[in-house]
């Protein structure tokens, strides 16, 4: 995932986060909440992204590691 994608999908996790905490938006922990969704939301995407990405497409390849452990290829 380059630079542009990263972004991208940090800005459109903001904005399904903004729209889900709408009505706790005067709460006092309301930025924390969205910061902590924002990077949810964004964990949550790019890892139903990265077996289609890696065997589906074949848009990266990932070397082998020595731990053994991958998602999808994935170290």
């Amino acid at each position: 995932m380059d630079s542009a994608d990263l972004v991208v999908t940090i800005l459109n996790s903001r904005g399904v986060a903004r729209l889900i905490l709408r009505p706790w938006r005067k709460t006092r922990r309301y930025g924390f909440w969205l910061i902590g969704l924002t990077a949810a939301l964004a964990l949550v995407f790019d890892l139903g992204l990265e077996p289609f990405a890696t065997r589906v497409k074949s848009y990266w390849l990932w070397s082998p590691t020595k731990l053994g452990l991958s998602w999808y290829g994935a170290p």
